[in-house]
């Protein structure tokens, strides 16, 4: 895995559009298409985006779809917010949840909610 610390303005837009995955409100037409278009235009090949969601977004946003999180995030997190949830979950400077829920995980894409709007991203990005 490969961490960007270091030269995160890059990395802000597709950290804040990969963090959409994680609300837990219902994801609309709309909200696939946004995330399709950061992607794109990051020009990332579709290998590191999938290391920067699994290695980097997942960490710092998993817990927010976890059946343990009693008030979950509904709506998006600006950039800035999504930056320090990363770099925190980089540096692992995580909240108790997160540490706690680390080892429960193995693949963030086998959580059914984030494998079925990671699909529906990569469909867009495929077209």
């Amino acid at each position: 895995m490969t961490t960007f610390a270091s030269d995160t303005e890059g990395r802000d837009r597709v950290w804040t559009a990969l963090a959409q995955l994680f609300v837990a409100r219902e994801l609309q037409d709309y909200d696939y298409r946004s995330i399709a278009e950061t992607l794109r235009a990051s020009k990332l090949p579709s290998s590191e985006v999938l290391n920067v969601l699994r290695g980097e977004v997942a960490p710092a946003f998993m817990a927010n779809l976890s059946g343990l999180n009693p008030v979950p995030a509904m709506e998006d997190w600006s950039e800035d917010e999504v930056r320090e949830k990363v770099l925190a979950a980089l540096s692992g400077s995580q909240g108790l949840v997160q540490r706690l829920l680390r080892p429960l995980r193995k693949d963030p894409l086998q959580h059914p909610v984030l494998q079925a709007r990671w699909q529906a991203v990569q469909r867009l990005l495929s077209q």
